[in-house]
């Protein structure tokens, strides 16, 4: 459902036990935004940032990718211990915290 929410294909391995879902920020900014907008949000903000604007703004926690061997602009969110419906709001909470980026970006002079 997280996944589903953000507009992203199920990134499952049978291989795995996937408790936890890694979302690359640049790719679904690029993805949602274009390309310059994500160059511009990596020029100023980084992952970490992004992470405590979603837990300061909508109360949800998740952590940086990067602390866990992957790449920088990713984060990771637990998907082992919420109902089902949880992970389609914490999607749409990522979302809202995105846009509010890019309305930042689409009010600077500054991009790239």
């Amino acid at each position: 459902m997280l996944n589903k929410s953000l507009g992203l294909p199920l990134d499952y391995d049978t291989t795995a036990t996937n408790y936890y879902a890694v979302i690359d920020l640049l790719k679904l900014a690029t993805d949602r935004y274009g390309v310059s907008f994500a160059k511009w949000m990596e020029k100023s903000y980084n992952a970490l940032s992004f992470v405590f604007a979603l837990a300061d703004r909508e109360s949800i926690v998740i952590l940086p990718g990067e602390g866990f061997e992957a790449p920088s602009w990713s984060v990771r969110v637990s998907v082992a211990n919420l109902r089902y419906e949880a992970y389609e709001e914490i999607g749409k909470k990522m979302l809202k915290t995105l846009e509010t980026a890019f309305e930042d970006y689409t009010a600077t002079a500054d991009k790239i």
